[in-house]
């Protein structure tokens, strides 16, 4: 599932597989009681839905559809925004709405196989899809998981790199009109020693990002100084923890919601936890 929010008001989308195909759902919340937006959102072979809210209320719903990355947008009934993006093999797609109202995206590109995936980006120009071009730092190992926030007036990339499937190396970018920045050298930069695990924008203009680096830590870029700041270590108190996930709150305090185990077992006894940093 994934969930946005406006004024108290969350709207969530999720994947349902009543056979082999994935039907996208969503709905709203009213302060009393859930609304289906439609029928469902999607109408081919879908997966992996993510939901986001614009300034002006509209919901968009951005999803797998048939081997290419589609957005829609609910107008009394799920509507296109735009064609399905990019050529066959866009998929993982990520979406941020900027401050006005442009859908931008972020998306894996497979490419020939045996070839590294890149990650590309697309900003909608009120008519079509324009490429914001690939974000590949380094072309010889494979680029995953883009997360793009809009934080403010800023929009960020996060993406991931790996060799080995083991070790991933996250980096970050803003977007400076139609060109993607990489920020300073981030915090947890030894390889090996990371995994991040989630990232978002806080209204200040701040990127927040969820690594393991010797247990849970978070840090934040802020664009004024265009310096990271590393908060104290969560305390993790149980011997594996799984699914780590980070939201800013109003105050933009980081808060982490993680599950935790004192066995391997990940369907056993785990224990959900969550966790505000009080110390900004």
């Amino acid at each position: 599932p994934s969930v946005a929010e406006q004024n108290g008001a969350p709207v969530v989308s999720w994947t349902r597989f009543p056979q082999s195909t994935g039907d996208i759902l969503a709905a709203s919340w009213n302060g009393t009681s859930w609304n289906a937006l439609g029928a469902q959102v999607n109408s081919g072979v879908s997966l992996r839905s993510r939901s986001r809210v614009s300034d002006a209320g509209q919901h968009y719903v951005v999803f797998d559809d048939d081997d290419r990355v589609r957005v829609r947008r609910y107008q009394a009934g799920w509507v296109d925004v735009g064609a399905p993006i990019g050529p066959l093999g866009t998929v993982e797609g990520h979406l941020a709405i900027d401050g006005a109202g442009r859908p931008t995206v972020g998306a894996v590109q497979r490419t020939d196989p045996g070839s590294p995936d890149i990650v590309t980006t697309y900003r909608f120009d009120g008519a079509a899809w324009q490429s914001l071009g690939i974000v590949d730092p380094d072309p010889a190992r494979w680029t995953d998981n883009p997360q793009i926030h809009r934080a403010g007036t800023q929009t960020y990339l996060v993406v991931t790199e790996t060799d080995d499937d083991v070790t991933f190396e996250p980096f970050y970018f803003r977007l400076n009109g139609n060109v993607w920045t990489p920020l300073p050298a981030a915090p947890f930069a030894a390889p090996g020693a990371r995994w991040l695990w989630d990232s978002a924008g806080s209204a200040d203009g701040s990127l927040h990002v969820l690594v393991s680096a010797t247990g849970l830590r978070t840090a934040s870029y802020n664009p004024v100084s265009n310096a990271w700041r590393v908060a104290e270590r969560a305390t993790v108190t149980e011997a594996f923890y799984w699914e780590p996930r980070l939201a800013i709150g109003a105050d933009g305090k980081p808060v982490i919601a993680y599950a935790g185990s004192a066995t391997t077992n990940e369907d056993g006894d785990g224990t959900l936890h969550v966790l505000r940093e009080n110390s900004l």
